[in-house]
C-alpha cells in the first residue's frame, strides 16, 4: 500500500509540474503607434519593419522545443479566416537581438488588417504537441485620448455587413452625459445620453442604398471635451485588406498585454 501511495504521488507531481510547463507557453503583446515609432529612439529597428503603420511585438515565453513552429491566426469576421505561417527558433532569436528585447519574438504589422478588426493568435510546435495560449489583438486599433482627465475611447469592429462597432470609454463616469454627433452619406444622428461606465456604445455607420463610405463621429463630453473620430463602413473597410491605406489613427499610448 505504501509503495502504490509513493508511485501516485510521484505520479502527481510529474503531472503538476508537466501542466505547469504547457501553461507557461504564452503569447504577448505591445501595439506601438506609428507616431511613436517615428518619433522614438528606441524604436528606430522596428521603424524598419513598415514605415507610417502601427506595430506588434509579440513576445514569445516558456517557449518548448521544437525543429520548427507554427503561427496560426483567425480573423473571424472573414471569409477565409485561418492562415499559418511556419518559423524557426532562430528567426525569434534574431529579432529579439535586432530591437535589443531580452525575450523571443515576433512582429506583426498593421497593413492590411481592417480597424478595428480582432485576431487571434497561437505558436505551436510543429508536431502540434504544444500550443501557446491564445492571444487576442487588434493590430489596427482604434483609440482615442483626450489629454485633460485621461479618458480614452477605443473601438473594435465586430461585424462587416453590415458594419458594426462597440465603442468603449475609459476615464469616463456613470451618469455623464455624452452627445454623440454622427454624419455618414448625408446622413446625420444627433442623440444626448447618459453613459454607463462598462457599457458599450453601438454604432452602425452604413447608409441604406450605399455600399461603403466615411462616418465622422463626434462624442462631446458634458465639460467640452471631443473625441473626434472617421470610421470607413462596408467597402471602405474592406479596401484596407489591399495593404495601401494608412493607419485612421497615427498615435495612441502603447497598448500592452
Amino acid at each position: 500500500m505504501r509503495l502504490t501511495i509513493k508511485y501516485l504521488t510521484l505520479f502527481l507531481l510529474c503531472t503538476f509540474f508537466t501542466c505547469a510547463q504547457a501553461e507557461s507557453f504564452k503569447l504577448s503583446y505591445q501595439t506601438i503607434s506609428a507616431s511613436e515609432i517615428e518619433k522614438n529612439p528606441k524604436y528606430q529597428n522596428l521603424k524598419q519593419f513598415d514605415p507610417g503603420h502601427h506595430q506588434t511585438i509579440i513576445k514569445i515565453q516558456g517557449l518548448p522545443e521544437s525543429e520548427n513552429y507554427i503561427l496560426k491566426w483567425e480573423r473571424p469576421l472573414l471569409i477565409k479566416s485561418l492562415g499559418q505561417r511556419e518559423y524557426t527558433k532562430e528567426v525569434f532569436t534574431r529579432l529579439k537581438d535586432f530591437l535589443g528585447e531580452d525575450e523571443l519574438l515576433l512582429v506583426t504589422s498593421s497593413r492590411g488588417f481592417m480597424p478595428g478588426e480582432k485576431v487571434t493568435w497561437t505558436l505551436e510546435t510543429q508536431d502540434g504537441a504544444s500550443i501557446s495560449e491564445k492571444a487576442e489583438i487588434i493590430p489596427h486599433p482604434i483609440m482615442l485620448e483626450v489629454p485633460m482627465g485621461g479618458a480614452k475611447l477605443k473601438a473594435e469592429l465586430v461585424s462587416l455587413k453590415p458594419t458594426y462597432y462597440e465603442m468603449y470609454l475609459e476615464g469616463v463616469q456613470t451618469f455623464e452625459k455624452l452627445n454623440l454627433r454622427s454624419f455618414s452619406s448625408g446622413e446625420t444622428i444627433d442623440n444626448d445620453f447618459h453613459y454607463t461606465q462598462g457599457s458599450c456604445i453601438a454604432l452602425m455607420p452604413g447608409v441604406i442604398g450605399k455600399e461603403g463610405g466615411l462616418c465622422d463621429l463626434t462624442l462631446t463630453r458634458q465639460k467640452g471635451a471631443e473625441f473626434k473620430l472617421r470610421l470607413p463602413w462596408g467597402d471602405e473597410v474592406l479596401d484596407y485588406l489591399k495593404g495601401d491605406k494608412d493607419p485612421i489613427i497615427l498615435e495612441f499610448t502603447a497598448i500592452k498585454k
